[in-house]
């Protein structure tokens, strides 16, 4: 099957195409990709520290849930999240990829924050479906802005790099979720996860402005 589905004859490499620094540092200044790679370490970070390992703690410790009742909310929230990715991708697609990527980690912020006021088991199954709702819905958008700003030949190079950012966040996000509730309170890693969204969504709204004044700035000149 391997002989079968593999080409006749592979095109031969371009010179200096593997190991090229000069394509990585192509990759790192277009723009967007620092940001989008940011972004999607920090919703790594949330997804990992906050959503998988300490919300179901704070189901059983704040909620009173049983190992049932958490285990069907963990469901609910992954149900959410699989049908908000492809209405992600399509609604930005529509209407552009940072409009749509500001306002979901908004209202991804502002829904991680307010579970810490919650403590009944209807408000937190529904807090955990829009949870995952949200997640799904940002989830596919900074791999959609790296692929729209770099140059195709670079694409492999870019999601490359792409993924270990957000690897990374996958590895720091139980840490520094952990810690933080060690030495605050359980409630404090949703508050710090949102706030780290705020951050980002500023970062992709005054990228936005920045953005066209750049270019009348350039036209003018």
């Amino acid at each position: 099957m391997a002989r079968w589905a593999l080409p006749l004859a592979l095109p031969p490499p371009a010179a200096g195409a593997w190991g090229d620094r000069r394509q990585l540092g192509v990759v790192l200044r277009t723009p967007g990709v620092l940001d989008a790679s940011m972004t999607s370490a920090v919703l790594t970070v949330v997804q990992t520290g906050v959503l998988v390992f300490l919300f179901p703690l704070y189901l059983v410790n704040r909620g009173g849930l049983g190992p049932q009742a958490v285990g069907m909310l963990a469901s609910v929230s992954i149900l959410g999240r699989l049908v908000a990715l492809w209405l992600g991708g399509s609604v930005s697609d529509r209407w552009g990829r940072r409009r749509v990527l500001v306002s979901g980690l908004l209202v991804y912020a502002a829904l991680l924050s307010s579970v810490a006021f919650l403590t009944h088991a209807i408000a937190l199954s529904l807090w955990s479906l829009a949870l995952g709702a949200a997640a799904g819905f940002v989830a596919p958008l900074p791999t959609a802005v790296v692929a729209d700003g770099v140059l195709p030949p670079l694409h492999g190079l870019a999601i490359g790099w792409l993924r270990t950012i957000t690897d990374t966040g996958q590895l720091l996000g139980p840490l520094l979720m952990g810690a933080c509730a060690d030495a605050v309170d359980l409630s404090a890693p949703f508050h710090l996860g949102a706030a780290l969204l705020l951050a980002m969504a500023w970062r992709w709204g005054h990228q936005a402005r920045v953005t066209p004044a750049a270019a009348a700035t350039a036209g003018r000149s």
